[in-house]
């Protein structure tokens, strides 16, 4: 197990962070991570009111914060300090996120992305019940159709519609969906 510190790249605060490297290196620890300070909904009124600034429109990075994680980057050339940047944080953050809650949410007739997307199968329908009693009727078995009934749809395994699409003639479509609460549709191919 490789044991480090991570800590906030604060503006203003070289020497503390100089003598926090200093230590992790006399503790023999293995590495330290040095993230960009982060402007946040929960802690954006106390870091204005300590006098940091966001650095600009479109990053929620505070100003300085970057280039001073950077310069202790160079300075330790001979001891593992690693630099994150806020954007990159968010990005890799969130597609674990998403990849543990596919993988938590999955049912069997659905097929996990490596993006941590989920692929359904999908069959649109007016009327869900007479639907699920026609692909009953057809040999699909109870535990491969799931009824969203708000959605007006029945969720199969993608890998099946094109065989079910001989036997009944109805809208099909493999999606590819965010294991999010509203299901947000990334892609629809049209079986």
């Amino acid at each position: 197990m490789d044991v480090g510190i991570e800590v906030p790249a604060i503006p203003g605060m070289d020497r503390q962070m100089r003598e926090l490297i200093d230590f992790c290196r006399r503790m023999d620890l293995d590495f330290i991570n040095i993230n960009e300070l982060e402007f946040s909904e929960t802690n954006s009124m106390n870091l204005l009111g300590r006098g940091f600034t966001i650095k600009n429109d479109v990053e929620s990075g505070a100003k300085g914060s970057a280039e001073m994680a950077i310069e202790m980057v160079r300075e330790y050339s001979e001891f593992p300090v690693h630099y994150c940047s806020a954007r990159f944080k968010d990005s890799v953050q969130l597609k674990n996120r998403l990849k543990r809650r596919a993988r938590n949410i999955a049912r069997p007739i659905d097929v996990v992305t490596k993006d941590g997307t989920i692929i359904r199968g999908i069959i649109e329908v007016d009327n869900v019940y007479e639907a699920k009693s026609r692909l009953l009727s057809v040999g699909l078995k109870e535990e491969m159709i799931h009824m969203n009934i708000p959605r007006k749809r029945l969720e199969v395994p993608p890998w099946i519609l094109p065989d079910l699409k001989k036997k009944v003639n109805y809208e099909m479509y493999e999606v590819e969906e965010y294991p999010t609460w509203d299901a947000l549709e990334v892609e629809r191919l049209k079986i």
